[in-house]
């Protein structure tokens, strides 16, 4: 399946040609010297059970019904991929068989110009994204692409990689935006094309790991500024996507986005390079761009929503880092699962329904402890105003507390339709038979929200019991759930009805939250 994953810089203002600063720094590598952590333990609990590792969601074959292609995550559902023909592929990330172990994961950077661009410039920018993509922190003004998945996975992934000369498209700028501009998927296919092409056979051996003959993955940065002047951006050449599924250009999947979001100060700004390798791990954005686009369920807060902070825990579910606390009360009526803070161990607790299907597609609670350290760290972000519902102006803030996050997952899977896929429109879920004919699994569910009724993807779940974000809030520390917060006494008694549970955070430290589980009668 083909996405475009759109990146939302719709309330942040348009950046200058950026200019090279005379103090720019020099190239360091990123030094991965982060012991992978121990997220993956098979253990029991007096109300809860982990596994160690991910188990796949096992769909049953039809006959007649031929899936294309599925969801870009760490393996094949049932490993069904002689199915998928050539346009599957396992994303990049772990060895779904070793789970605490340390994937390396290759990941090639072509810089492309015009014949308009400042060739003087070149050599500078090149530098800058070398700092970008696979650069220390320090040279970043939050994370390099290299340092941020290093540590949000924990240890266990490795992005290794290079930023390639500069190659000339042989066009101006101009004639690129007009050739290009009516479909941008059509142009940039083009380019990846040559640039693949362009490689020595070392070269494309070396970047060609996770099968024969297709590379895994490739970043586009392309010399022009990017413009944000249309609704969306939807079909503008001069913007962020990632495409999937692009075997026939001997590439899995590729990103595409302009120079300019480096910025211009002398430390550069790997955030929206960050957002797109998400997608080029199979990561959907969590933002809303349908017809509620005022309505955030995330409340800007995930790298896949607003480009700020660490991956959330369904994220880190998806790409097999981390396995959850699975709550399994049986026959007590109360009990505790302690947790430390997410973004340094890991800990996440899933609450499951009585179906639960045992994998990440499905329906479930999670809950983490939310601290305000290391990729989530305040001093790292800048705020940014935007706008609620009603057209006031207001201000997004990362949160600075620490706390409780819970979040409402809809992560049922169904068959789509092949010749209608980009409708996202689901033929049935995927425990009924579609029809003989061709068909793609995917979320019965998605952020992309256009009428009152639909049940978004990932929803963040504010601590008040309110949906502010319906009325195009933010999240804020208002948003966690504090030491003695409650759900599903006062608050949430639907979910809680719907789940058998209400829960209280019963100790909070910066070190840990304990979290009190109670069983509904």
């Amino acid at each position: 399946m083909k996405k475009k994953a759109l990146l939302f810089f719709a309330l942040v203002g348009l950046l200058s040609a950026c200019q090279i600063n005379a103090g720019s720094i020099s190239f360091e590598p990123y030094s991965y010297n982060l012991e992978p952590k121990n997220t993956f333990k098979n253990e029991q609990g007096d109300i809860y059970y982990r596994n160690d590792k991910v188990i796949p969601l096992d769909i049953e074959e039809i006959e007649g019904v031929n899936i294309k292609s599925g969801l870009h995550h760490y393996y094949d559902l049932n490993d069904v991929s002689s199915s998928y023909e050539n346009n599957s592929y396992s994303a990049l990330s772990n060895d779904v068989n070793n789970p605490n172990g340390v994937k390396v994961q290759k990941l090639l950077v072509a810089p492309v110009y015009f014949t308009d661009s400042d060739a003087s410039l070149l050599d500078s920018k090149r530098e800058r994204l070398e700092n970008a993509f696979f650069g220390v922190k320090e040279n970043t003004t939050y994370q390099s692409v290299a340092s941020f998945y290093h540590q949000s996975s924990y240890g266990h992934l490795k992005i290794e990689g290079e930023v390639l000369p500069w190659m000339s498209i042989n066009q101006s700028s101009e004639e690129a935006y007009k050739e290009g501009n009516k479909n941008p998927e059509n142009y940039s296919d083009k380019i990846a094309k040559a640039i693949v092409d362009n490689l020595s056979e070392d070269k494309f051996n070396e970047y060609s790991t996770n099968r024969s003959g297709v590379l895994d993955a490739l970043y586009i940065i392309y010399d022009h500024p990017y413009q944000n002047d249309k609704k969306n951006n939807e079909d503008s050449l001069f913007w962020a996507y990632t495409y999937h599924c692009k075997s026939t250009l001997k590439v899995s999947n590729y990103s595409w986005s302009s120079y300019d979001f480096v910025g211009n100060k002398r430390q550069v700004d790997a955030t929206t390079y960050i957002h797109e390798t998400g997608h080029l791990f199979g990561l959907l954005d969590y933002y809303n761009k349908g017809n509620l686009s005022y309505y955030q369920p995330l409340g800007f807060m995930d790298t896949m929503d607003y480009n700020l902070g660490d991956h959330s825990p369904f994220s880190k579910y998806l790409l097999n880092w981390t396995s959850p606390y699975i709550l399994n009360m049986g026959n007590k009526e109360q009990g505790d699962i302690s947790i430390r803070p997410f973004s340094e161990s890991g800990d996440f607790i899933l609450v499951p329904k009585s179906d639960y299907n045992g994998s990440p597609y499905d329906r479930y609670l999670l809950i983490s402890f939310f601290s305000p350290t290391g990729l989530n760290d305040l001093s790292s972000f800048p705020s940014y105003e935007y706008y609620d519902r009603d057209g006031n102006a207001r201000i997004f803030t990362y949160p600075n507390k620490y706390g409780v996050l819970v979040y409402e997952v809809n992560a049922k899977l169904a068959y789509y339709s092949a010749s209608v896929i980009r409708s996202y429109t689901p033929k049935c879920p995927v425990d009924e038979n579609p029809g003989s004919g061709d068909y793609y699994i995917y979320f019965n569910n998605k952020n992309e929200l256009n009428k009152d009724s639909d049940k978004p993807l990932y929803h963040l779940l504010e601590s008040s019991g309110h949906n502010t974000f319906k009325e195009g809030r933010s999240a804020s520390n208002d948003t966690l759930f504090k030491y003695n917060s409650t759900f599903g006494v006062d608050t949430f008694t639907d979910l809680a009805n719907e789940f058998g549970i209400t829960f209280k955070v019963s100790k909070l430290t910066t070190n840990e939250a304990i979290i009190t589980f109670n069983k509904i009668k």
